[in-house]
């Protein structure tokens, strides 16, 4: 299993919460947070931007896909678009059904 994390452009949420909801992504978190860079060329400043956190854990073969998914979704081209991460996920639990491993992360029909 992976974990898919994007940072990106508040504004770009609704867009992706839609293309998921299309994708069948049912399940997803999602929080606000704030992120730091210098933009290229530019001298450092403390400057924090508001930006939202979608975690999503898929199963192995799916994370490149979804990672380009959210990439093709929320891209700009512009300084500031975000950042996907993807990482590794040893184990998950649903504790609503007990399920472990790949079984908690399988959307049910």
């Amino acid at each position: 299993m992976k974990l898919v994390t994007a940072i990106i452009q508040p504004f770009m949420f609704d867009r992706l919460a839609r293309v998921f909801r299309k994708s069948h992504l049912a399940y997803f978190t999602v929080s606000s947070c704030k992120s730091y860079g210098i933009p290229e060329g530019e001298s450092p400043i403390d400057f924090l931007s508001e930006k939202v956190r979608v975690d999503l854990v898929v199963q192995d073969h799916e994370a490149i896909e979804v990672s380009e998914l959210i990439a093709e979704t929320v891209g700009t081209h512009q300084e500031g678009d975000g950042m996907i991460f993807v990482s590794e996920i040893t184990y998950a639990i649903n504790i609503n059904t007990g399920e472990r491993g790949a079984d908690a992360i399988q959307a049910k029909d």
